[in-house]
């Protein structure tokens, strides 16, 4: 029964875990999947200080139990809630410290939600050993969520403290900090106050207002996020933003791709082929960065050298690679830059690139092997009548 109660209770855990990583959707470019796991296991660890806490509170006030619905109140308020969301913190708090895990805001939000779902795990191990299974599928869709909600409050707070400190130690930060735990412990002591009184339907209307806490800062973050297009921004601000998500993931094929093209659109193509060459490090093999490594090189006056790369890796670039390729450069880069080379003064020996920097410029290099070929149509004709 023990074994069947354990297996279930995870099942139920490692179900919502796999829910969280999904709304990662930049969870490969942060390498963030292997992270969220981590915090689950850790997660665990959260029932030393809550049993630590508890004990110290009941020592020192007693037990508020046993004392009708206000005592139950004050037990739920000022103890069970506190004490369960402090606690899960702690470890959220120091795991993140030892990791450095914030990438972006969005990041304390869903590892603080992991934390969370493994306290919430062992919590329905625990109730199910005491009243049976049966009680599992009510814990698994309310209390479950509930720790989840609540947990997306102080993750916020924190991922989007650490996020904007840059690097800055968080002495003067850490009263909101712990601040940010008061409202998530308030609604957790409310949602147990209501089923201590038998309410059901304030507990699921104290989830639903949760819920709706944590939609709202989820969808915030996810429009803000670095990894996602900044829409609305101008070419200062985003460049602005992008600089400072790369202190935090400097490895980003993503992020340093954009801030390439931004270095492009200001015409400091050294800091945009520095830029490039990290996206290469990350992905070598990658032809679209291999191309755009060349123009970099190209517009940098390097352009033997980068016409070279750009003959071994446009071929390999899909239809739709190319086209995004030839977007992207055209939205940074004016077609009268005098950086830009005219197609016809690359060579025969360079047909890829001049085909690229027609595109750019809509200059066409004269057709050689084209006009060749006329003539030999003509020749033909003309000794086909003659004969």
């Amino acid at each position: 029964m023990v074994a069947l109660n354990l297996f279930f209770s995870l099942l139920v855990g490692s179900a919502w875990v796999g829910l969280v990583i999904l709304l990662d959707t930049h969870r490969r470019e942060k390498k963030s999947q292997a992270v969220l796991l981590k915090f689950f296991l850790f997660g665990f660890l959260s029932l030393i200080p809550m049993t630590i806490l508890y004990l110290l509170s009941y020592a020192f006030w007693g037990n508020f139990e046993v004392g009708g619905w206000l005592f139950s109140f004050i037990d739920e308020m000022f103890i069970s809630g506190p004490v369960e969301e402090f606690s899960k913190f702690i470890v959220f708090l120091l795991l993140s410290r030892k990791l450095k895990s914030i990438k972006e805001p969005m990041d304390g939000v869903l590892q603080a939600g992991t934390v969370a779902l493994a306290f919430a795990t062992a919590e329905n191990f625990l109730y199910a050993r005491s009243y049976g299974l049966g009680i599992l599928p009510f814990r698994s869709v309310l209390s479950t969520s509930g720790h989840l909600f609540y947990a997306a409050i102080w993750g916020y707070i924190y991922g989007a403290i650490v996020y904007e400190s840059a690097g800055r130690k968080l002495k003067s930060e850490y009263r909101a900090i712990f601040a940010a735990v008061l409202p998530a412990a308030i609604l957790h002591g409310l949602y147990n106050f209501m089923l201590d009184v038998w309410s059901v339907a304030g507990a699921v209307l104290v989830d639903v207002g949760a819920l709706v806490m944590a939609v709202a800062i989820y969808r915030f973050l996810r429009d803000h996020s670095p990894y996602n297009p900044l829409k609305g921004k101008t070419p200062q601000q985003a460049l602005s933003e992008l600089t400072a998500a790369l202190r935090y993931n400097p490895r980003s094929p993503l992020l340093n791709q954009r801030v390439a093209l931004l270095h492009f659109y200001y015409r400091d193509f050294s800091k945009a082929l520095a830029h490039v060459r990290t996206c290469r490090e990350s992905r070598p093999a990658n032809p679209y960065f291999q191309c755009l490594e060349a123009v970099a090189r190209i517009l940098n006056g390097k352009i033997e050298n980068g016409a070279e790369l750009m003959e071994k890796a446009y071929p390999r670039l899909s239809h739709e690679a190319r086209r995004a390729l030839v977007r992207n450069i055209r939205r940074v880069v004016s077609r009268s830059d005098p950086s830009l080379p005219e197609p016809f003064t690359l060579g025969p020996e360079h047909p890829f690139t001049a085909l690229f920097f027609e595109k750019i410029t809509g200059l066409r290099a004269p057709a050689a092997t084209g006009s060749y070929r006329r003539v030999q149509l003509t020749r033909r004709r003309y000794l086909a009548k003659a004969g």
